[in-house]
């Protein structure tokens, strides 16, 4: 058919005569796809020999018959790390007219009209457009951040001149290694995609190898290795410093190198103090580079946080020394500061009813209120609600109703803030605190009962009748803990 898209499913059935004692049924699936070769576009990529960093990369494109108003995208990306990650480039015609996932239902009642035997079941062969790499890419989430620069530049939409010719031009960092430049290009009636790699080189390719962090008294050996990729020799002057570290040994000064030679020189050292070890190495003569990385230097011990209280006295001075870091807060009144406490509550990580709504109080008292971790909370805080207002600690437990009181006192706050957002869901737990209120004392309640006369109080809620009754009833059997 003219008007169908390019490509189709063919569905056969077949069953074998109704008068076989062993009649069966089977069900086959065919993708049929249309020859695309009057839709393809075929880029052609060039890229120059003698790529070297932290100079510009020129790219150029050409697509033959490209024809008026074609555009293409280019991307250049290490190619290591394209290894590393999920395969996202596709043809782009394989996307748009390829084979789909097909998802097979049957409605019918040969299943019941067939009589079933004792033969062997067939097997379900599927799959087209299956993601095997789902697993892969979820064990990628862990992987540590890297101390490099890594390269992965996205052109978007360019569009080509007349004769489909494109340039596009990329500034490297300090990179040495392989790129990989993509490319996919389309206009009314065509589209396809190429793909080329292209190696980034110094003439000396000098890298730093060293820990990524130390402990205070950690000893060890960071590398300098040096790859001449020229057909000269190189003559070198290697110049080291280091802050932090106790080097083992004189550095060596100097190094030559011959043709395509690789060298590898070892530094031995010792960390001596915690806080950031700096390495800094000059390379000079033939070639020129300057190579340098930070190490955080870990205290053996954890630091001590210490709050202390001090009146100062007219005229008096204090002193504080030996802080890595510290806060000073003066008050002509009782020395208190609520805000770390309350920065502790907000970036408590868990989330059952009590906890979410300890931290809304950390978030409620904050001196810079955080608007969208507030109705974060709320909203979770409503996920975990009963059909009738009430709390349990994760939502599908009874109902506990010092629980729901608690909820609803930092519900209360929050409106008096003007930052509630939901009020019907306040609404739903006045109501259901009001219902379990009916002013009679009951001593395994009363802690509960105590705190929900308090919440429904603090709402304004008309509870002075059941108040005073409950008050009557109880007498001196409160105590403070209630």
């Amino acid at each position: 058919q003219d008007d169908w898209e390019q490509g189709v499913w063919l569905l056969a059935n077949a069953w074998n005569d109704k008068n076989d004692d062993h009649n069966r049924r089977a069900v086959g699936l065919q993708w049929v796809g249309a020859d695309l070769a009057h839709r393809r576009l075929t880029p052609q990529i060039t890229v120059p020999d003698n790529a070297q960093p932290e100079q510009p990369l020129t790219v150029g494109i050409h697509v033959p018959e490209a024809g008026e108003n074609t555009w293409v995208n280019v991307a250049v990306v290490d190619d290591g790390l394209y290894q590393l990650a999920a395969e996202s480039f596709h043809d782009p015609l394989e996307a748009f007219y390829g084979k789909k996932q097909l998802n097979i239902s049957l409605y019918d009642t040969f299943g019941n009209i067939i009589r079933q035997t004792n033969a062997r079941l067939a097997a379900l062969r599927s799959g087209a457009g299956g993601d095997e790499s789902a697993s892969e890419r979820a064990a990628l989430a862990a992987l540590p951040d890297l101390d490099l620069i890594l390269v992965a530049n996205w052109s978007g939409p360019l569009k080509l001149d007349a004769d489909g010719n494109l340039q596009y031009t990329v500034p490297l960092p300090h990179y040495n290694g392989r790129l990989r430049i993509m490319t996919a290009a389309w206009n009314a009636d065509k589209t396809g995609a190429s793909e080329q790699t292209a190696t980034v080189k110094a003439p000396v390719v000098a890298e730093l190898q060293s820990p990524r962090y130390l402990s205070q008294d950690d000893s060890g050996v960071f590398t300098l290795r040096l790859h001449n990729t020229t057909d000269k020799a190189q003559n070198l002057n290697i110049k080291l410093e280091t802050e932090g570290l106790e080097l083992a040994g004189e550095p060596i000064p100097e190094s030559t190198l011959a043709p395509d030679q690789v060298a590898t020189l070892r530094y031995p050292y010792r960390s001596n103090k915690a806080g950031d070890a700096h390495i800094k190495i000059a390379i000079s003569g033939d070639y020129n580079e300057t190579l340098e990385r930070r190490i955080p230097v870990r205290a053996p011990t954890l630091p001590q946080v210490r709050n202390q209280y001090q009146r100062l006295d007219a005229g008096a001075t204090h002193e504080y020394t030996d802080l890595a870091d510290a806060r000073l807060t003066l008050n002509s009144g009782i020395p208190y500061n609520a805000e770390p406490y309350q920065k502790q509550l907000a970036d408590y990580p868990l989330g059952c009813s009590e906890q979410t709504t300890g931290k809304l109080w950390g978030l409620i008292g904050a001196a810079t209120p955080d608007r969208d971790s507030i109705r974060q909370a709320e909203n979770r805080l409503a996920n975990l609600a009963a059909y009738d207002g009430s709390y349990s600690l994760w939502g599908y437990g009874n109902a506990d109703t010092w629980l729901t009181a608690y909820v609803g006192e930092a519900l209360i706050e929050l409106q008096k803030h003007d930052q509630l957002l939901n009020p019907s869901q306040l609404s739903r737990l006045l109501k259901n605190l009001r219902e379990n209120t009916d002013g009679s004392y009951n001593a395994e309640r009363a802690h509960s009962d105590s705190y929900t006369y308090y919440t429904l109080a603090y709402a304004g809620e008309p509870v002075r009748g059941n108040l005073l009754r409950y008050h009557r009833e109880a007498g001196d059997k409160l105590d403070r803990n209630d």
